[in-house]
């Protein structure tokens, strides 16, 4: 539900997902205010639903002690030196 994740929002359209290991990571189109905008969202499974989870969330822990898949987690917070 993009409301849940943007208040206000609309979804457009889907443009490109990426899934590893019970998460995706997904780009997407949405409508607020009139205008249509890119954004990503990040998605952990948990049983049957997906969970959003914020790039806060993802990159608040260094990549070597996080449990999110490598390709998500760059995705999400680009590579660390």
């Amino acid at each position: 539900d993009v409301n849940a994740t943007y208040p206000g929002a609309t979804f457009v359209s889907l443009d490109e997902f990426t899934c590893a290991a019970g998460w995706v990571s997904a780009t997407a189109q949405v409508e607020t205010s009139g205008t249509t905008v890119p954004t990503e969202f990040f998605l952990r499974a948990e049983g049957q639903f997906w969970i959003p989870i914020s790039i806060e969330d993802i990159c608040g822990t260094a990549l070597a002690e996080s449990d999110v898949p490598e390709e998500i987690y760059i995705e999400a917070c680009g590579v660390q030196e």
